[in-house]
């Protein structure tokens, strides 16, 4: 059975366990499984203290991934999930894409 959630269709950081934090927009939640659409893995960042401040503030700069199209995580890896600011989106996704 589908949990449902007002963050559904709303971009938000979320933060997994093993996996780090990710920026995307809620698509999917239940008991078994989180999905994420257009998601930026955020592996380093400066500027926000927190996950729950970068989701209200943005980064100034760090390390953020190109944006892929669909992501799944294991519900039971969900340490927290925030909704995104305007402000902290465009933050976030002004990041020149990191790659080696």
């Amino acid at each position: 059975m589908a949990t449902k959630s007002a963050l559904i269709n709303e971009t938000v950081i979320a933060r997994i366990d093993r996996a780090g934090v990710f920026m995307g927009t809620l698509a999917h939640i239940d008991s078994d499984i989180v999905r994420l659409t257009n998601v930026r893995r955020i592996y380093y960042w400066t500027g926000a203290l927190s996950v729950t401040d970068m989701a209200s503030n943005g980064i100034k700069s760090g390390k953020v991934t190109k944006p892929c199209e669909v992501v799944e995580f294991n519900r039971s890896a969900l340490v927290e999930i925030n909704k995104c600011s305007d402000k902290a989106a465009g933050c976030i996704t002004s990041i020149e894409p990191w790659s080696c």
